[in-house]
C-alpha cells in the first residue's frame, strides 16, 4: 500500500500495519468519548506510539497501542459494571423507599461513584457501587425476610417431593436447605435466599457447583 517491497503477496508492511492499528485505535476511544468514558491515560499512550511511529520505531508504537486498547477495553467494562450495579441500586432505592425503608447517605453514595465514573476513577467507582450494592441487598432481604422464610419451607416441601420419587439424589439439595435455614437463624438473609436458589439448582442437578457455573458464564462471554 505505501509502496514498500514485501516478501509475499499478502504480507503488510510494519508501517501500514501500525498505521492501521492507530487509527482503530483512535476510533475506539472516539466512541468511548461518545459514552462518556474519557480515556485520557490511553490518549496519551496513543501520543507515544505516534510519536514511536514517526521515527520508525514501529515495535514500540504498537506496543503503546496496545496498552491503549487493552487498557481501555478493560476500562469500559469496569464502567459498564458500575453502571449496571447502579441501575440496580437504584431499582432497589425505590422499591425500599416504598417500603418505608431509609438507607443512610444513599443518594451522597450514589454521586460519588457517578463522579468517579467521569474522572475515569473506574476502581473507585465499582468499590461504591459494589458497596452500595451489598449494603441495598442486605436491606432489601431483610424488608422480605418473612417471604424469604416461605421460600425456605417450600424448598423444603420440593426436597421431600422429589425425595419420595426417587429420581435424582436429594442429598445435596437438602444439604443446601440447611445451610439456607442456619443463615436465616443467624440473621443473613441475603445469603439464605441464595442457598434457596442453589437448592433448585441441585434439584435440577445433583453434580451442580457454584465453580461449574462461573466457569459456563465465562466460558459463555468470551
Amino acid at each position: 500500500r505505501c509502496g514498500a517491497l514485501l516478501d509475499s503477496k499478502f504480507a503488510t508492511c510494519d508501517k501500514c500495519k501500525t498505521e492501521d492499528m492507530l487509527l482503530e485505535a483512535q476510533e475506539l476511544l472516539a466512541s468511548f468519548k461518545e459514552k462518556g468514558i474519557v480515556p485520557l491515560e490511553q490518549e496519551d499512550m496513543l501520543e507515544r506510539a505516534l510519536i514511536s511511529f514517526e521515527g520508525t520505531d514501529y515495535d514500540t508504537a504498537q506496543m503503546f497501542i496496545k496498552q491503549a486498547t487493552d487498557q481501555a477495553n478493560l476500562n469500559k467494562r469496569r464502567h459498564d459494571e458500575t453502571v449496571k450495579e447502579l441501575e440496580r441500586v437504584e431499582q432497589l432505592i425505590k422499591a425500599l423507599s416504598a417500603k418505608g425503608v431509609a438507607i443512610p447517605d444513599v443518594e451522597m453514595r450514589v454521586y460519588h461513584s457517578k463522579l468517579a465514573l467521569t474522572r475515569s476513577d473506574f476502581k473507585s467507582a465499582k468499590e461504591i457501587a459494589g458497596t452500595l450494592v451489598a449494603d441495598v441487598t442486605r436491606l432489601d432481604a431483610e424488608a422480605r425476610k418473612d417471604e424469604i422464610f416461605e421460600a425456605i419451607q417450600k424448598a423444603e416441601r420440593d426436597v421431600r417431593t422429589q425425595k419420595a420419587l426417587g429420581e435424582k439424589d436429594t442429598v445435596p439439595a437438602g444439604r443446601a436447605v440447611e445451610s439456607a435455614k442456619a443463615a436465616y437463624g443467624s440473621q443473613d438473609y441475603v445469603q439464605s435466599e441464595s442457598f434457596v436458589k442453589d437448592v433448585y439448582k441441585l434439584l435440577k442437578d445433583p453434580t451442580w457447583t457454584p465453580e461449574r457455573e462461573r466457569e459456563a458464564e465465562e466460558e459463555r462471554v468470551k
